[in-house]
């Protein structure tokens, strides 16, 4: 059985971002130097948002509007419906409200508007560098390497946008790694509270329980949905509208900021897998005959029904934890349980692909318990990696794609033109995953033998 310490994926993985990072210097200087965008807008958004007074609120011209919108909303009568600031409407459940009336409480004490927004960005960056700070801490003094704080840290594009907008979403980076460590370790609580955590900054993110069921913890995950369910209900009560009127606006603010929002649009990033279902149909319609009448039919059907994809993947995937073999389920189920919160809303914006970033640190540190394991303790990403023999070509690809993936989705790559605002890279992103989500399940109904899955567990 190969050491995770000799593992060659780590490496790999390293080295196909270091030339990814190096391509993608290249690349961007050509293409936004040509067609004359700003990296900003094609990574993330215009910088000129305006949600405050730039120069004494923000930064150069830059509000960071997703820190400013949720502030704002605030001082509103009721944060949600026909009181609050209406447009934008507010998606946010309760829960997720509370890191901003946090940092609103912050602002109070006298430090002003912009002492508070320079608080919440140092906490916001410390979010998204825990999983590169855990891959550097879990190295020995005499092999440390500050490399992975960089490639999934500092200059990750997911990092980049999430900063970009000051979008509190990334404080649910350190309960997902926290949630990969322990989703077959003892406690069985940590990964509990991980899920818990997560989804209170993010409801989506209540799909990690699908990877304690295919591990058996078919009770820690009935624990972790019932218990974020009971306090994202009662924390509607907290503010200010009255409990009842707070749940009953917030889900129609919900629908009007789904509805508003174009699913086939090409502005910005959209990773869902809606979107993706919108690519494969504008590829199809450059198809002659049938084919193109078929895109055309796909791509309206997915505009039509922005939800129904993401629901489709969230039942295959339930179907899949609960009834496959567990130890074809095992090498699977983290994966997808990360990737799925990404591909299964309407709308998914860019900076949602932060979960790369403790995946790719899961790959990268050390062997971690509970990531892609079929029974026993080291066999993490990395183990499975490194089990795979001739013959099984399936899985293979498959972890190629995941590296792949990963590489692109944490790589920002400024390919763009003078019709498109969005990087081209990231909008193939969320097709490329949903492909990758997709494989795993067909993967895991797959016989032992077309997987060289050991009766034991681990992929052999």
């Amino acid at each position: 059985m190969t050491s995770p310490a000799v593992d060659p994926w780590p490496r790999r993985l390293r080295n196909l971002l270091i030339g990814l990072f190096s391509a993608a210097i290249v690349i961007g200087w050509a293409s936004v130097s040509y067609f004359g965008r700003s990296p900003a807008v094609v990574e993330s958004f215009k910088p000129l948002d305006g949600w405050c007074d730039p120069p004494t609120q923000g930064l150069g011209v830059h509000c960071f509007g997703d820190f400013q919108v949720p502030r704002l909303l605030l001082d509103q009568p009721s944060i949600y419906g026909p009181d609050s600031l209406g447009d934008p409407s507010n998606p946010y459940t309760a829960t997720a409200m509370f890191p901003h009336l946090f940092f609103r409480a912050i602002e109070w004490t006298g430090v002003g508007q912009r002492g508070s927004m320079w608080v919440y960005l140092a906490f916001l960056g410390i979010a998204l560098l825990v999983p590169a700070l855990w891959v550097v801490a879990n190295r020995s003094r005499e092999d440390r390497d500050w490399t992975p704080v960089l490639l999934i840290g500092i200059a990750a594009g997911p990092f980049l946008t999430m900063m970009d907008r000051g979008n509190s979403a990334g404080f649910a980076v350190p309960f997902i790694l926290l949630f990969a460590l322990f989703v077959r370790e003892r406690p069985e609580w940590v990964a509990v509270v991980a899920v818990i955590g997560a989804a209170s900054v993010r409801p989506q993110f209540i799909l990690l329980a699908l990877a304690l069921l295919a591990f058996g913890r078919i009770r820690s995950a009935f624990v972790a949905v019932a218990v974020w369910l009971a306090i994202s209900v009662a924390a509607f009560a907290v503010f200010p509208g009255g409990f009842a009127h707070n749940i009953r606006t917030w889900w129609g603010d919900l629908a009007q900021f789904q509805s508003q929002t174009d699913v086939a649009a090409d502005l910005y990033t959209n990773l869902s897998a809606t979107h993706a279902l919108t690519v494969v149909g504008g590829w199809l319609q450059s198809a002659p005959g049938p084919l193109e009448d078929f895109g055309g039919w796909l791509t309206t059907w997915a505009v039509d029904n922005p939800n129904v994809s993401g629901a489709v993947l969230i039942v295959a995937a339930l179907v899949t934890m609960l009834a496959a073999p567990s130890r074809r389920v095992a090498p699977f189920a983290l994966v997808v349980a990360l990737v799925l919160p990404v591909l299964t809303q309407s709308i998914s914006f860019g900076y949602y692909l932060m979960v790369a970033l403790p995946l790719a640190a899961l790959v990268l540190g050390p062997a971690a318990p509970g990531l892609l394991i079929t029974g026993r303790r080291d066999a993490a990403l990395t183990g499975l990696f490194a089990r795979l023999r001739d013959g099984a070509l399936a899985v293979p690809l498959w972890a190629w794609g995941v590296l792949v993936a990963l590489g692109l989705s944490i790589v920002p790559i400024f390919i763009t033109s003078d019709i498109t605002r969005q990087s081209t890279v990231k909008g193939y992103t969320g097709l490329i995953w949903l492909v990758i989500v997709i494989a795993a399940l067909v993967l895991a109904w797959l016989p032992s033998r077309a997987t060289r899955v050991a009766p034991d567990g681990p992929l052999a």
